[in-house]
């Protein structure tokens, strides 16, 4: 899924068309999954971005707490 996320706004950033709201609905996306623990740490991340004033929230950054957050989630569960 990540993989698939990152080619989706790479080629939006490629063609200038990336969405305002993009961040808010990625976290949307990780914050629905089945998993309770995980949509508490992406709602505490979307807080985060509610909260920065920053417009450059970074991408990776989202992508790097999903994969590291999942790989701990299947070595605990």
């Amino acid at each position: 899924m990540i993989s698939l996320l990152r080619g989706a706004l790479d080629r939006l950033n490629v063609v200038n068309k990336t969405l305002v709201d993009v961040v808010n609905n990625i976290l949307d996306i990780f914050q629905n999954l089945s998993f309770r623990d995980f949509n508490a740490v992406f709602k505490t991340q979307k807080l985060k971005v509610r909260l920065t004033i920053s417009s450059g929230y970074i991408f990776e950054y989202i992508f790097q707490t999903v994969e590291a957050f999942y790989c701990e989630m299947q070595e605990t569960h």
